[in-house]
């Protein structure tokens, strides 16, 4: 398989998450095309590591649904999923609304200024969603382990599709942006889950009852 050449050497320190890090991001990117083989005496070369942290990111990756271990075949790239990018997508939604409503109010002034800085240079839906992103920094300032985890399982599947299949891609016009904004640094909850409910929702093919009962037990 053609394995993305490294940009920097990959840590010692918990090398298995390096590798699934690399994996991970070579998948969502496109680099490793679905239905692709991934060796793992390649994966150990490219990614300087042992059988065993490979294994274990090859196992992380089969459980968030990004790889197929298959018997007799090896590990191949998971076939691009628009329906399950999709529900990941809603209930992105809902975990972020929900939070939003229960966590902004509390944040400090700095932690505020953070996201609303992120938030007026936001140009494309993937970057909302992006590591690093707005909605990515408002996770990191809730602080809650289970939807940190919840949103970094969810989050490979809606980028991958978007980028793979663009046209699975939601459009900015109905996000409120400004609004956004300025009820993150007003601290105003209700309205910072107001608007993020009118963008989600307006791409939203799963009921908000179900998603809302997820979110819920997620927080």
């Amino acid at each position: 398989m053609p394995i993305p050449k490294p940009t920097r050497p990959a840590k010692r320190l918990l090398l298995r998450d390096v590798v699934f890090a690399k994996l991970r991001d070579a998948i969502v990117s496109g680099q490793l095309q679905p239905g692709e083989t991934i060796g793992e005496s390649d994966v150990e070369s490219w990614a300087n590591a042992s059988r065993t942290p490979v294994r274990e990111a090859i196992d992380r990756l089969a459980a968030v649904g990004l790889v197929d271990v298959l018997p007799q075949r090896g590990t191949l790239v998971a076939a691009l999923d628009p329906r399950r990018a999709s529900s990941s997508f809603s209930l992105l939604g809902e975990l972020l609304a929900v939070s939003s409503r229960i966590v902004v109010p509390a944040t400090t002034v700095s932690q505020r200024d953070a996201v609303v800085r992120r938030t007026r240079s936001v140009r494309s839906a993937t970057e909302l969603i992006a590591e690093d992103g707005v909605f990515d920094a408002l996770v990191g300032v809730i602080g809650n382990p289970r939807l940190r985890q919840a949103w970094d399982e969810l989050v490979p599947h809606v980028l991958r599709t978007w980028t793979l299949a663009p046209e699975h891609m939601p459009s900015m016009d109905e996000l409120d942006l400004d609004g956004f904004a300025a009820a993150v640094a007003d601290g105003d909850g209700d309205h910072a889950e107001a608007v993020l409910r009118r963008w989600f929702d307006a791409h939203d093919a799963h009921p908000r009852t179900v998603l809302g009962a997820r979110a819920q037990e997620t927080i």
